[in-house]
């Protein structure tokens, strides 16, 4: 983005910025599941409630050091108890869908690239393009793709680009982080607002 001469105070405003990711498939799934219709704060308290019920608490030096649960531990937990945290029966199932697809996958999907990755996502019911490119981008890091299917990711290059320059074009100029340059382009958007 430094040599960008369309984002350079972009690049500026953002140095040091780094997109969060989310430590596993699951995690990135279930986030972008808790968020569909809600609240960011909300679905932040849910997650928490989910790791607490979930999570196995190790002790380190006086320091209780706790993660996201695994696809097995969330597998068995029990739709009963997790609609006691939830509270919404359809993200439940959606939940359930979806560590049920990623338990029975025969294949490994962290060697799957993109669209495979896409079409294996969006074949599980309550994850839709919006989910799957989510989960993608903020659960395994691959930043090869720009999600094409969000209108907000045209609007905002739109803003920052002269007519002359096409989308394609600049997402051939950032190759495999066309991703990341969309991710800053919109995390720009949204920071300048807050600031």
């Amino acid at each position: 983005m430094r040599k960008d001469p369309y984002v350079t105070d972009i690049y500026n405003f953002l140095y040091g910025y780094h997109p969060v990711l989310f430590g596993s498939i699951e995690e990135s799934g279930i986030w972008a599941i808790l968020t569909q219709h809600s609240s960011i704060r909300k679905a932040i308290i849910l997650k928490a409630k989910i790791k607490e019920l979930l999570s196995p608490k190790i002790l380190i030096e006086k320091n209780i050091i706790d993660a996201f649960p695994s696809v097995n531990q969330i597998l068995h937990c029990s739709n009963e108890d997790l609609l006691s945290i939830i509270h919404n029966v359809k993200k439940v199932e959606y939940i359930t869908n979806f560590v049920e697809t990623l338990n029975n996958a025969k294949e490994n999907i962290y060697r799957f690239n993109h669209k495979e990755l896409y079409d294996f996502l969006i074949s599980i019911k309550g994850i839709g393009p919006w989910s799957a490119e989510f989960i993608i981008l903020r659960g395994l890091g691959i930043s090869q793709w720009v999600p094409l299917n969000e209108k907000a990711n045209y609007e905002v290059f739109k803003r920052y680009y002269s007519s002359k320059v096409s989308f394609e074009n600049v997402c051939k100029y950032y190759n495999d982080h066309k991703g990341d340059w969309i991710h800053y382009l919109r995390a720009y958007e949204y920071l300048k607002i807050k600031k």
